[in-house]
């Protein structure tokens, strides 16, 4: 089997390994929508009652989009002056572009349509970010040296991890 990319690369684009994770997933992803599509009507869930899945999903949905509004802002200031991005939301996460997406968005929109089986889909998300993310892990070593792996050690790669409260 091939193995993502672990050198470091001399350049990237300021979206990182994000259309590779997409255009993975939805390959991945692609008979279980099918299979969904064809099947929605028997495989929707219906309890709790589908107001509960419209609230509780388009909370999570709109959530992740502002996670991803506020993480973009962030990384194109600091991209454009060549700098690390370690403010905003990526004070608490290296990822939180991919974050949002994988623990917000796309659970999110699965439970606006009502197709828990779809729930696979950030799974799939999740495992290949883990796959194809030391390939901008490596670049961004390359660029920022020490800085970087201060940085990398204070922080999980997905999952926020928020500063402990001083009493």
């Amino acid at each position: 089997p091939t193995r993502a990319r672990t050198t470091p690369r001399t350049s990237m684009t300021i979206w990182g390994i994000g259309p590779r994770m997409f255009l993975h997933t939805a390959w991945i992803s692609s008979p279980i929508v099918v299979i969904h599509v064809l099947l929605a009507d028997r495989l929707r869930a219906d309890v709790p009652p589908a107001v509960w899945w419209y609230v509780v999903g388009g909370a999570m949905t709109v959530l992740g989009l502002v996670g991803v509004r506020w993480g973009s802002h962030h990384i194109r200031r600091h991209w454009r002056q060549g700098q690390l991005c370690t403010t905003g939301p990526y004070r608490w996460c290296r990822n939180p572009l991919y974050a949002s997406w994988i623990l917000l968005v796309a659970p999110g929109l699965v439970l606006v349509l009502r197709l828990p089986g779809l729930l696979t889909i950030p799974v799939i998300m999740y495992l290949v970010l883990r796959r194809l993310i030391r390939r901008g892990e490596a670049f961004l070593e390359e660029r920022f040296g020490d800085a970087w792996r201060q940085y990398r050690d204070r922080t999980n790669r997905l999952w926020p991890r928020f500063p402990a409260k001083e009493e």
